[in-house]
């Protein structure tokens, strides 16, 4: 009997582009790290070949113009921080959510495969992640003997080392849980105590397990494009009158700054390790 896959047209689209270039946006993957090339200073010795840190950039923030300003605030920080890190480049696919969460199992093997051994090959002991998506699928579908972390976990361990030490501006800000982040991962705290170290945090009336999607999670934005603006608009609705909503996911600032504009709502959204590096800077 012969097998037949069904699945919207827009995840057939996502998968070829996944297996064809190694990343969703189907650009020639020797660009995933460009967006250093537009920093006033990028750090040198980005891509080395030996590393303790490996940072996984994802392909949303390697491509996408509207969010490369966070990998761009990270690598600043842990340059700062003296950490010893590097980038894959283009050795560096796609980790394979987009796929897996469209039922796509077997596509994603070659990109762990790859993933693995492109990670070992520098030696790294530690993995951060800026795209909660990635964390999650590393933490649950990747085996590597290495340790994974969220940038806000590994920002918040710097500074209780002392090895960055931001001040506190004069800025109250809310945070908006990522679902991979929080919902999925459990991680809620590190976020919040790592903010409360630069800013005021005042928390949304919905948060933590019940925090609403920004509306571009998983493959919907693939699928249904209008459901994603209806539920973003609704969720940053949430954050009127805030001024600054931060967030800790490179979906979760380009949809919801799209959302505040198509409401009219004048409300500014922000990477945490963005405003983290303003407040080392002044």
């Amino acid at each position: 009997m012969r097998r037949v896959k069904l699945c919207p047209p827009g995840l057939e689209v996502l998968r070829l582009n996944v297996l064809r270039s190694g990343n969703v946006a189907n650009f020639p993957n020797s660009e995933r790290a460009m967006w250093a090339e537009f920093m006033p200073s990028p750090p040198k010795g980005l891509m080395k070949r030996r590393a303790e840190v490996v940072y996984f950039v994802g392909c949303m923030a390697s491509f996408s113009p509207q969010v490369q300003d966070i990998p761009a605030a990270l690598v600043q920080l842990m340059e700062k921080a003296e950490v010893d890190f590097t980038i894959l480049g283009e050795q560096e696919h796609c980790c394979g959510y987009p796929l897996l969460v469209g039922g796509m199992d077997e596509e994603v093997e070659r990109l762990i495969e790859h993933n693995t051994r492109a990670i070992e090959r520098t030696g790294a002991s530690r993995v951060v992640f800026s795209c909660p998506s990635c964390y999650r699928t590393f933490r649950e579908v990747y085996t590597l003997d290495a340790e994974v972390v969220h940038h806000t976990q590994f920002l918040l361990e710097l500074v209780e080392e002392g090895r960055l030490c931001p001040r506190k501006l004069e800025l109250t800000a809310v945070y908006h849980d990522p679902c991979d982040l929080g919902r999925h991962s459990g991680v809620y705290e590190e976020p919040r105590r790592l903010v409360r170290r630069f800013c005021m945090l005042r928390e949304l009336p919905r948060a933590k397990e019940v925090a609403p999607c920004c509306g571009g999670g998983g493959d919907v934005e693939t699928v249904n494009p209008e459901l994603v603006e209806r539920i973003s608009r609704s969720a940053v609705a949430e954050a009127a009158g805030a001024g600054v909503v931060l967030t800790a996911c490179q979906q979760c600032k380009r949809v919801l700054r799209r959302g505040a504009r198509d409401a009219g709502l004048g409300v500014e959204v922000r990477d945490v390790a963005e405003v983290m590096l303003e407040a080392l800077e002044r």
